[in-house]
């Protein structure tokens, strides 16, 4: 099976929830301490509405576990709950316990936002204080994108992650290990489409946890 097929097969299974046997996330370990979050993989429930999942964070995260052999975390069913919105929520819980009991050194957050935004990539860092105010975690970021011909790359303009309930905000302030937020624009994504860039957002993923797990 190549790639895009494959891609486009595990976009349907979150589509539909399709994990039998799961619970309403799934963990995949590895051996590389780096923790992959996908908390809206599936359609999920905040303030009383329901929002479309973005179901391609969870087949980004299952290709970057395979590729680095890390930890990845998945939301699998729609439980009425957000869990980069609530204040408690048992997927942030299981984040922590992860990072604790496997010694797992940063994470990061994926989200996916409208292809009407001028950016191609949001890198957020809560202003700094996700990562501890090092800015070298969104530097080789950013420049691993644009190296793939992936721009415009920001950083900390519209989705900062520093709403004290998303994932990097908490887990950061939680259990002390640097958080960082990304947004994908979806016509990046949009595998249908013949731009998309999907192979060069993994490719740029990718070699930036690689350069960021050397970082002391």
């Amino acid at each position: 099976m190549n790639l895009t097929k494959r891609i486009i097969n595990l976009e349907m299974k979150y589509r539909e929830e399709n994990f039998p046997g799961s619970d309403t996330f799934e963990i995949i370990h590895g051996q590389l301490p780096i923790l992959i979050s996908a908390p809206h993989s599936v359609t999920h429930y905040r303030n009383k509405n329901v929002k479309q999942g973005e179901f391609m964070t969870g087949v980004i995260a299952a290709l970057l576990q395979e590729r680095l052999n890390c930890y990845s975390i998945t939301k699998t069913k729609n439980d009425n709950s957000d869990p980069n919105f609530d204040e408690i929520h048992p997927y942030k819980e299981k984040v922590k316990e992860l990072i604790k009991k496997h010694k797992i050194s940063f994470l990061i957050d994926l989200h996916i936002m409208a292809n009407k935004r001028p950016a191609a990539i949001e890198i957020g860092t809560g202003s700094g204080k996700n990562v501890f105010m090092d800015d070298h975690y969104a530097n080789v970021l950013r420049e691993t994108f644009e190296s793939h011909m992936i721009h415009p790359v920001i950083v900390d303009e519209h989705f900062t992650g520093g709403f004290k309930n998303t994932v990097s905000s908490d887990v950061s302030r939680s259990v002390r290990i640097p958080c960082i937020q990304i947004e994908v624009n979806w016509r990046l994504l949009d595998v249908n489409s013949t731009n998309h860039q999907i192979f060069a957002v993994l490719d740029s993923l990718e070699a930036s946890i690689k350069q960021l797990r050397r970082t002391p």
